[in-house]
């Protein structure tokens, strides 16, 4: 499988740092059968999370894009879509405001 980095927009939620996760999708282009990785530098949430779908979502689009995202270990998840996006638009991901990592710290 093909993991290439797009011209996708991760922002940073604390400016002056270092982005706090790297964005990753198997495509060269989003597809209805993408997967979006989302791999953060610190463990994100515990063990027993791992397989689980949060509650707000951590991962947001604009425009918004149906799919949902799913904790695939303690640093990481993936979204997938539900339906096709839109074509020829691009697309900006960014965390959701106030995440936190495993030990509550802001990200």
């Amino acid at each position: 499988m093909k993991t290439s980095f797009l011209a996708l927009s991760l922002i940073a939620l604390t400016a002056g740092h270092a982005p706090a996760a790297e964005l990753m999708v198997t495509n060269d282009l989003i597809t209805p059968t993408s997967t979006i990785e989302l791999r953060f530098a610190k463990p994100m949430v515990d063990l027993a999370k791992v397989g689980s779908i949060p509650d707000p979502p951590v991962l947001n689009t604009e425009p918004p894009l149906a799919g949902e995202f799913k904790w695939t270990s303690t640093r990481s998840g993936q979204f997938r879509l539900t339906q096709a996006p839109p074509l020829g638009t691009s697309l900006k991901f960014t965390t959701r405001a106030g995440l936190r990592d495993a030990d509550g710290n802001e990200c």
